[in-house]
């Protein structure tokens, strides 16, 4: 599979080639001959890719051979050629090792292997298969020590673990047989106790210490109860007949899985994870849940052991945060199915900004002003348009957008995940520059626009992800001098009538210079009383100025106003005045009614009654009540005087004199 393109082209002329010849043998002699059977094509993948080792050791080699997104049919053949090494093919009779240069194998479940030696060197392995083949290498250091003389091994096969112990009714499982004296060719048989026969595994590999076998499946003339049942596993040497002892093997046990890793991976690209648990059965899917279903690409199968690539979420379905995806196994043919503790998570792809760079390579812009606005006379001819943006950062996507200091976003052309760009900036009138205050060189006040930084905000539209970096890029003031645009002297006016907490009035400021051409804003300080609001804000206008004021308490003083800062400082302040408190209002009495005799305790409610001096209530003209208690601004509390039968008006007084009249609020009965 890392054929160079060269060794893949030389090979495709070379198939042309002989279909060529073939095509004109078929016309010139055989034109009835039928077709030959195609040869399906297959992926090989070593592993591993590359690796070292002490001189003399052994080295596993695995090979995985696909079809398509499928594993290859079992019993394909893979051929291993090694150059510089040998591969260790078997014992002898006589306990001898076996090796060749050339040996080949069949696959189960996809994968195969072979047991790679050599004295010292790179040795390089090649596999194949219809189609493809592959390449590893392997170095080996040092010197191969010297083999000690022992005594001839004794090849009477003795059991000690099976890893794993246990797996499905159907089957399937790689089963390691842990033990000595294994002498190949073997055979390993698997007794269910339910009185049949004991079933033959297929054996994948076999060493003086190790025997790697398919489990299979219970026999169908014995179908599978439901609790698990153990079948005891045995290995016989057919070279000199002997049988080691027994060891279970459980049928029946949960389909589960263990775990997997990586347990995350990008959102928007695949991720292989390896898959461990047991009771794994090929042809077996993989999903994952998370807001919907995906399907991942199955790469091999193993009864433990599944490498799956995870399978990306559509753009319409991503967001901002992380997503927990569940991870669910099937196997196909027996629809058993187990599903993971642990969630998979899908990493959020979040963008980050590194660096803006306007045309020019750096980050700053003249501001834009084709025609000058006063106090200025400056002009700066060059659109905003006309420089180039450059956004470099992570995490970018296609039909990412940009904008500049708040404003509207536009859509960026995407480079790579790195790059963005804008053919132009958008239009950034409408950010508003820093000022500073300053003075003219007649000793006028004014103010001096500076270098404005403005930031920049990725979003990314398919997840709502986005970022800001602040201070981006910097827009340099077309006008930097001194421009009088504030207040150089101000006075407030009269106010007409008495004004009264809760009612606005006018109060008239008059300045200068006039009219204004840039809004000032002018601070109000209210000694004496209280009112809103705080500040105003002057548009460009003509000189007087209406300012509207809202008493929210009563007392006399008058109104500071003030507008600059320091040295540059111009303030106003108005004649006494003097606010007064609101008059009261009557509301209700209850109760409504009591005898001409007097004598009946009434609450009277309101607004604004006086909560200190004299509060008075009349029932009728100059008819007194007593008692009167005033609870608070808005509830009074009195005894009613005697009085005549029939309706009379209720009237609260303050003590500065004003009043509040409910109209035949209480009838004498």
């Amino acid at each position: 599979m890392r054929e160079t393109t060269m060794m893949r082209n030389s090979k495709l002329i070379a198939m042309a080639l002989g279909a060529a010849v073939l095509l004109v043998g078929c016309n010139s002699k055989s034109p009835t001959a039928p077709k030959p059977t195609p040869i399906p094509a297959f992926n090989i993948s070593l592993t591993p890719e590359a690796s070292s080792a002490r001189a003399g050791e052994s080295v596993l080699v695995a090979a995985q051979v696909t079809a398509g997104s499928a594993n290859a049919p079992d019993n394909t053949a893979v051929t291993f050629l090694i150059s510089n090494g040998v591969f260790i093919a078997g014992v002898d009779g006589s306990g001898g090792v076996v090796t060749a240069t050339e040996v080949v194998r069949t696959t189960t479940g996809g994968g195969t292997s072979v047991t790679v030696t050599s004295n010292g060197g790179t040795a390089l392995i090649e596999g194949r298969v219809p189609g493809d083949t592959d390449q590893t290498q392997i170095t080996f250091t040092g010197v191969a020590p010297t083999p000690t003389p022992t005594a001839p091994p004794d090849y009477t096969p003795n059991i000690y673990a099976l890893t794993p112990n246990a797996g499905p009714f159907e089957g399937g499982t790689r089963v390691t047989i842990s033990g000595t004296g294994f002498l190949a060719p073997v055979q390993v048989l698997f007794d269910d106790g339910q009185g049949q026969a004991p079933v033959q595994a297929q054996v994948v590999s076999t060493t003086y210490t190790e025997v790697v076998c398919i489990s299979p499946s219970i026999p169908p003339t014995a179908p599978p109860p439901t609790t698990a049942v153990t079948a005891q596993v045995t290995v016989t040497n057919i070279t000199n007949g002997k049988v080691s002892n027994a060891v279970g093997f459980r049928y029946g046990v949960t389909m589960l899985i263990s775990s997997f890793t990586p347990m995350e991976g990008p959102a928007d690209t695949p991720t292989t994870v390896t898959i461990f648990g047991q009771g794994f059965v090929a042809p077996v899917t993989v999903v994952a849940a998370a807001g919907g279903l995906y399907q991942w690409d199955v790469l091999s199968v193993a009864g433990t052991e599944i490498v799956a690539r995870s399978k990306p979420i559509p753009e319409s379905a991503r967001t901002c945060g992380d997503v927990a995806a569940t991870l669910t196994v099937t196997n196909v043919n027996s629809n058993t199915s187990a599903t993971a503790t642990n969630p998979f998570t899908y990493r959020a792809i979040h963008p980050l900004i590194s660096s803006v760079q306007l045309a020019g390579g750096g980050n700053t812009v003249l501001q834009y002003v084709p025609v000058a606005v006063p106090p200025s006379v400056a002009v700066c001819a060059t659109p905003w348009n006309n420089y180039s943006v450059t956004i470099h950062g992570s995490g970018f996507q296609q039909g990412m957008t940009a904008s500049f200091g708040g404003g509207a976003p536009v859509v960026a052309t995407f480079v790579n995940a790195n790059t963005l760009t804008l053919g132009g900036l958008p239009d950034l009138t409408s950010v508003s520059l820093n000022q500073i205050s300053c003075t003219t060189g007649a000793g006028a006040c004014g103010g001096r626009y500076v270098p404005t930084s403005v930031s920049v905000t990725v979003a990314n539209p398919n997840n709502g992800c986005s970022d800001t970096l602040g201070g981006a890029i910097v827009i340099n003031p077309c006008d930097t001098t001194c421009l009088i645009t504030g207040l150089t002297s101000m006075s407030l006016g009269a106010v007409v009538g008495t004004p009264q907490v809760g009612s606005s009035f006018s109060i008239p400021l008059t300045f200068t210079p006039t009219p204004l051409t840039a809004a000032a804003t002018v601070a109000l300080t209210y000694v004496g009383f209280t009112a809103t609001p705080a500040t105003v804000t002057i548009p460009p206008s003509a000189s007087p100025y209406p300012i509207i004021v809202t008493p929210t308490s009563a007392g006399s003083g008058n109104i500071i106003a003030s507008v600059g800062g320091g040295s540059c400082t111009v303030t106003a302040a108005s004649g006494v005045i003097t606010v007064i408190a609101a008059a009261p209002t009557v509301l209700s009495v209850a109760p409504p009614t009591g005898p001409q005799a007097g004598g009946t305790s009434v609450t009277v409610t309101g607004t604004n009654f006086a909560t200190s001096g004299t509060v008075t209530v009349e029932f009728g003209a100059g008819n007194f009540a007593t008692g009167v208690t005033v609870v608070n601004s808005t509830t009074i509390t009195c005894t009613t005087p005697a009085g005549a039968a029939g309706a009379v008006n209720v009237v609260v007084t303050n003590p500065d004199t004003q009043f509040g009249t409910l109209v035949n609020g209480f009838t004498y009965t």
